[in-house]
């Protein structure tokens, strides 16, 4: 299997990325552009992902250059210093000699060796490429389900403080209907429980805020001793697009995700590792042309033609012990394809049911969210106005129902944004901020 253009590319565009994006930390605000950036220049997971793919591939160039002649020039300089104190033949003697050469030498025919390394080194590399490219997306994923994670607690940080600015109001309204005989005493002590209890939730949204921010710093590589600055909102979406068929989707992220690739890729290096195992069972030769010209005081030259076979008579069942191993090797990735496939199915058609049911949690959220402000505004002004029948409880049950229903509009949002790339992910299609 050929490694697809659409892969290397973005491995390619990626790989050469590391090290030359920057961001200068102090903005007013952080987008979530900006955050991918700082995932992909200093995230570890990532470097190291795309470090290993780089060293596979000097693998594959150290097997190919296995095919061409090698030429290496030799120099040698000796001195000596010989002392004799005793004896016929006392006294000192001194000596030097150089020596320079240079030697050619090209393996001609072999066996097949070298061109089943190479082949099998070349599978590995496309292998240890797509595998990159799945920790770089993986990576991405958690940035964006971080980032959003943060967002939604900022957002609900904001519902927490309107909460407490509301029941604020309505306990002021509460004070002044008393003061003017229009609600029981009773009433102050409930509406000073509910704002103890708005700025409960106040504390638990900055608790939340801080948590969420944490985990997306120590992704992002942002330094510890740096807060980070507002996060960028999102608008609600506009439209949601429609799905294709559920069965059409699998067939896709069967077909291009990167970690399937990359086992798929290892399989076929492992085929090549049991060729090469066998062969080694039964006889390996080589054909070797050398030719090496000295320059000393005797100028030499010398050129030799060398035939080597070798056959493994007998190894006590060494041979066939390694070619077994190497079977049982590729059957056991195979095996491991068959599960990673069923298991991708499984996750796909999760993230695809997953981001229906979030599409309509939006959708259904907003209507609640809209039908709560018409009623939390029509029993706030109906209690201001002293309205008959308007008791606190009906003020306190609508400022209830407000701030759940936003909550549940902030929460239905930001699932919606991570199913969304979730299914992306799962489906194997580039992620935004994916390319440099």
């Amino acid at each position: 299997m050929r490694c697809d253009r659409t892969f290397r590319s973005t491995l390619i565009l990626a790989f050469l990325a590391l090290g030359t994006l920057g961001f200068s930390q102090g903005g007013d605000t952080l987008t979530l552009e900006q955050v991918i950036q700082l995932a992909k220049n200093r995230n570890g997971t990532i470097q190291a992902a795309y470090l290993d793919a780089a060293a596979s591939k000097e693998r594959t160039r150290q097997a190919w250059a296995a095919f061409w002649p090698t030429l290496t020039p030799n120099f040698r300089y000796d001195w000596s210093r010989n002392k004799v104190n005793t004896g016929p033949f006392d006294g000192l003697s001194k000596g030097d000699e150089s020596t320079s050469s240079v030697t050619a030498r090209w393996r001609l025919w072999d066996s097949g060796s070298r061109d089943t390394s190479y082949r099998s080194s070349l599978r590995s590399q496309r292998s240890r490429e797509y595998s990159a490219l799945q920790t770089l997306r993986d990576t991405l994923f958690g940035v964006h389900a971080q980032y959003f994670d943060a967002l939604r607690a900022q957002e609900l940080l904001r519902v927490a403080d309107s909460q407490v600015v509301r029941t604020r109001e309505i306990l002021a309204q509460t004070i002044a209907l008393i003061e003017n005989e229009q609600l029981p005493k009773k009433d102050k002590f409930q509406a000073e429980a509910d704002l103890a209890n708005a700025e409960v939730n106040r504390l638990s949204a900055l608790n939340r805020t801080a948590t969420s921010q944490s985990d997306l710093k120590a992704t992002i590589g942002w330094t510890d001793a740096d807060e980070l600055p507002a996060l960028q909102s999102y608008d609600e979406p506009a439209e949601f697009d429609q799905l294709p068929p559920l069965s059409e989707v699998i067939a896709l992220g069967l077909k291009q995700r990167p970690d399937l690739a990359a086992r798929r890729e290892s399989i076929e290096a492992a085929k090549y590792a049991l060729a090469q195992t066998r062969r080694d069972g039964l006889a390996i030769w080589s054909v070797d042309a050398t030719y090496t010209k000295q320059f000393s005081r005797e100028n030499l030259d010398n050129q030799a033609l060398v035939f080597q076979v070798s056959i493994p008579l007998f190894d006590a069942g060494s041979s066939k012990s390694a070619v077994n191993e190497a079977s049982y090797n590729l059957q056991s990735q195979q095996s491991s394809l068959v599960q990673s496939e069923r298991l991708t199915r499984s996750e796909i058609e999760s993230a695809y049911k997953v981001l229906q049911q979030d599409t309509l949690r939006v959708q259904a959220a907003k209507k609640a969210l809209e039908a709560s402000k018409v009623n939390f505004d029509a029993a706030s002004k109906a209690q201001a106005l002293g309205a008959e029948g308007t008791t606190l409880i009906t003020v306190l049950t609508a400022q209830t129902s407000l701030v759940t229903a936003e909550s549940n509009y902030v929460e239905a949002i930001y699932d919606y944004y991570i199913s969304e790339i979730r299914l992306k992910l799962a489906i194997g299609e580039v992620l935004p901020g994916e390319l440099p």
